[in-house]
């Protein structure tokens, strides 16, 4: 028979040790969770207890209705946003916008085109237009 030095006697002994408190441990798991059933099964089975379970389905069934409006103003909402949002996109301002920033497109490409000279032209006609469209602003804002 092999000798065995005395740390690995220790080992062995420990990992025994270590696998016996284990097994209690969850021993001790299994033996609550048994327990905690049976008083579960116990309540479960009592007045309070079947009175709570009638209140939590009506409670349920009124959620459930309240999330039904819910969901119904919501989409009422997204409707009347879709409305609003055709409005401005058919709105008097929002045409003029769209025709502006085309001009706007339309005149940077030609200047980007242009010799040093005509691009010179075009700033200071496009900048006394602006300074034109400002102006009427002003009065448009001051009536």
């Amino acid at each position: 028979m092999a000798r065995t030095r005395k740390p690995a006697k220790q080992a062995a002994k420990a990992r025994k040790q270590v696998g016996k408190a284990a097994k209690s441990v969850a021993d001790v798991g299994k033996k609550t969770t048994d327990t905690a059933r049976k008083t579960a099964k116990d309540v479960a089975k009592t007045r309070d207890a079947k009175n709570a379970r009638r209140q939590t389905k009506v409670a349920s069934e009124a959620v459930k209705v309240a999330a039904g409006a819910a969901a119904a103003l919501v989409k009422t909402a997204l409707g009347k946003s879709g409305q609003g949002v055709e409005q401005v996109r058919k709105s008097k301002e929002m045409k003029k916008a769209k025709v502006r920033t085309k001009k706007a497109a339309a005149a940077t490409k030609k200047a980007a085109q242009a010799s040093s000279k005509v691009a010179r032209v075009r700033r200071a006609e496009a900048a006394a237009e602006a300074r034109a469209r400002a102006a009427e602003a002003r009065k448009r804002v001051s009536r």
